[in-house]
């Protein structure tokens, strides 16, 4: 539905493929997208899936997918297995299978008793994906409940009724599912030749795909700036440097940002402000304009101000290539000469910003 509102070229090219093994819920699916008619197939194997560019969804699919355990012991590494206690009734207990120690993170071992998990069949599914990409093209989104860097944790549950169900407590009758390693599938399509975009949170996710615009905070940032009238594009951009460089500064480097601040705020306030300069909507040409500074504003107000945070990562590297070649520098005196170099860089822009308001009143 969404992409033949926003793009009916492609809805008309496209077929769309589900790949699902159980019929009984293949019949659930087939009376819901009803509508849709022959544009939609089904499948019960990947491999039946037909040749060419693929845009692969994979909602949840991973967490599904078996893992393996393997529990500390004393010895080392031994799996878990499931066996029956003095009652007759399932519990964890250890095997004789151990585990390669190449495939555990790097650092200390942790305390007996820790559980690591690796999960060969994921990384079957995942090669799989990337062998159809890799011959035909295309690219994958992958939706998953996990962590982004391979560490150790017993992720094992289940769910029944949608409610915390114990694993063993009714084998057969609950959904068992874990974290996915998303460093790990990582891994794997590099090895498979492929290009990563990178990993983010579901929050991010969202926020990047417009969440906040669709929610309606573009337009009400647009009037509360109309209604102040010294407000200019570069004033509230200059206002936006500040508050950027004095954030990124205290390490609050999070805060900000083009998905969460610039988009859906700052870019629509300058918009607004322009807008109500001129007593008309702006063209394409000034609005891009417009959003070009206020991305610039963003990059620029975090990467002078993140030096003056005596703990972010670029005052650390900073000292490690002085230290390379023979200077030492402690972190704290990087971070304090870092503050005249993030007042010019804030001199600067903000003059660029001035000029870009007499451009505008020009253009007008």
């Amino acid at each position: 539905r969404v992409i033949g509102k926003l793009a009916p070229p492609l809805y008309d090219a496209m077929t769309v493929h589900l790949v699902e093994t159980s019929e009984r819920l293949q019949g659930f699916q087939q009376q819901t997208l009803e509508a849709y008619g022959a544009k939609i197939s089904w499948h019960t194997d990947f491999a039946d899936v037909p040749e060419g560019f693929t845009l692969i969804a994979a909602n949840e699919l991973f967490d599904a997918i078996p893992i393996r355990q393997f529990v500390r012991t004393a010895n080392g590494f031994r799996e878990r297995a499931v066996g029956l206690d003095v009652n007759d009734e399932l519990t964890f207990t250890t095997g004789v299978a151990t585990l390669d120690p190449a495939l555990l993170p790097d650092g200390r071992l942790p305390p007996v008793g820790t559980v690591f998990e690796i999960a060969p069949a994921r990384q079957a599914v995942m090669t799989t994906i990337c062998d159809r990409l890799s011959a035909d093209g295309g690219t994958a989104l992958a939706i998953d409940y996990g962590h982004m860097a391979t560490g150790f944790g017993d992720t094992l549950q289940a769910v029944r009724m949608h409610e915390y169900d114990p694993p063993l407590d009714h084998p057969g009758e609950a959904d068992l599912t874990s974290h996915v390693d998303f460093q790990h599938l990582a891994e794997t399509a590099l090895a498979s030749g492929l290009h990563i975009n990178g990993c983010c949170h579901q929050g991010d996710f969202l926020l990047g795909l417009g969440l906040l615009e669709r929610a309606g905070l573009r337009v009400r940032a647009r009037a509360i700036v109309q209604g102040l009238r010294r407000a200019t594009a570069g004033r509230v951009l200059i206002g936006y440097l500040a508050l950027r460089q004095i954030t990124a500064a205290l390490g609050l480097i999070s805060l900000g940002g083009h998905p969460q601040m610039v988009r859906p705020i700052v870019a629509p306030m300058a918009e607004g402000a322009e807008e109500r300069d001129e007593h008309r909507p702006l063209d394409p040409q000034t609005r891009d304009h417009i959003r070009a500074h206020a991305a610039a504003v963003d990059n620029i107000g975090v990467f002078f101000g993140e030096d003056v945070f005596i703990a972010v990562g670029s005052i650390l590297l900073i000292r490690a290539i002085l230290e390379q070649d023979g200077v030492t520098v402690a972190p704290l005196e990087v971070a304090v000469w870092a503050i005249p170099t993030a007042i010019a860089a804030f001199l600067v822009h903000g003059a660029r910003l001035l000029l870009l308001d007499r451009r505008l009143k020009r253009r007008a």
